[in-house]
């Protein structure tokens, strides 16, 4: 038995010795695995892979070629949510399993977009800065800033981390609107939460969080087009994709002063080059390094919930996996 946990140089940061020992627990001490880092040499990664019967990932592009190259490969475990950068269609050709987290960071992840929110609203950047590299001291040197209480929070998707926030934002005495075709009317009001259409959304937000899953039909789901019926300027905050956004099109649009700002966990790129990067080095744009569902507690659920999806697929038990995203698989 080959397990091979695998990423980029930059999501590979965390102790991997959980993982090593749980796997080796619940598969068996012989069990080989390895720890590769991937620096973008794909025929390097295929070799590592070749005779491996499962792969542990976070965020590394496993496309056609990669999965089509691998007869041995049975399982693609992620330590994530989203599953955009797997070939899923090549997957289920190729009999592999995909599958992913259901549920390990939703109140890190939630906690983060009212973390953003709340630094955005009373410009800590802002004022940090003046403090840290200016030496100024004073107040009055920005304006704009809204009290909450009263304000509009508008969610795109109110899947599990969507209500998280919409909970929290309430707990300000923020209202709540949100789009998302998947979720009922009837869920939406357990939460205080009213569905309006995308348009809106857009126009009737103070602040608007992006908690959608990435697909073919939503990247660039935030573009001119959507930014120009923002009426009352909000704060754009995304924790959940970068391709989710139209990075241009967001920098054109801070420049217009068509938005307030932005809070970015995640850019459209993984490993983003930052220098001349043209969101960086704003006062009204905070970005974090994709951290929002770092903990403590969640590295270790990541890792436990990858590994008993490899577990439990191997040892024929589907029904204790956390989600199996091709079910087909199993036909």
């Amino acid at each position: 038995m080959k397990v091979v946990i695998s990423d980029y140089k930059a999501s590979l940061n965390f102790d991997t010795n959980y993982a090593v020992s749980y796997l080796r627990d619940t598969l068996g001490s012989d069990t080989k695995i390895i720890i590769y880092e991937f620096d973008g040499n794909k025929n390097e990664l295929i070799n590592v892979l070749k005779d491996a019967d499962a792969l542990i990932t976070g965020y590394l592009e496993v496309d056609k070629e990669i999965i089509q190259s691998l007869n041995n490969l049975k399982i693609i475990s992620i330590m994530a949510t989203g599953f955009n950068f797997i070939d899923i269609e090549q997957a289920n050709h190729s009999n592999i399993g995909v599958a992913v987290n259901q549920e390990y960071c939703t109140q890190e992840v939630s906690e983060h977009v009212m973390s953003l929110l709340l630094a955005l609203n009373r410009k800590l950047k802002h004022y940090t800065n003046n403090v840290d590299t200016k030496g100024i001291f004073d107040y009055g040197t920005t304006n704009n800033l809204i009290r909450l209480d009263g304000s509009t929070l508008g969610i795109f998707g109110l899947g599990k981390i969507g209500r998280a926030v919409a909970k929290k934002a309430q707990a300000f005495g923020i209202k709540v609107i949100a789009y998302d075709p998947f979720i009922s009317e009837e869920l939406a009001n357990e939460y205080n939460v009213k569905l309006l259409t995308i348009d809106e959304v857009l126009s009737n937000s103070d602040n608007i969080s992006i908690n959608m899953l990435l697909t073919n039909e939503n990247i660039g789901f935030l573009n001119m087009e959507k930014f120009e019926k923002m009426s009352k300027r909000p704060y754009i905050i995304n924790v959940s994709r970068g391709a989710l956004i139209n990075e241009n099109d967001l920098a054109e649009a801070l420049d217009k002063e068509l938005i307030k700002g932005a809070g970015l966990d995640v850019l459209v790129s993984e490993s983003p080059v930052l220098d001349n990067h043209p969101l960086v080095q704003r006062d009204n744009v905070i970005i974090t390094p994709h951290s929002a569902f770092y903990s403590e507690t969640s590295i270790l659920e990541c890792q436990r919930i990858a590994c008993d999806n490899v577990v439990n697929y191997l040892n024929g038990s589907f029904n204790k996996m956390f989600r199996l995203i091709n079910t087909q698989v199993l036909e």
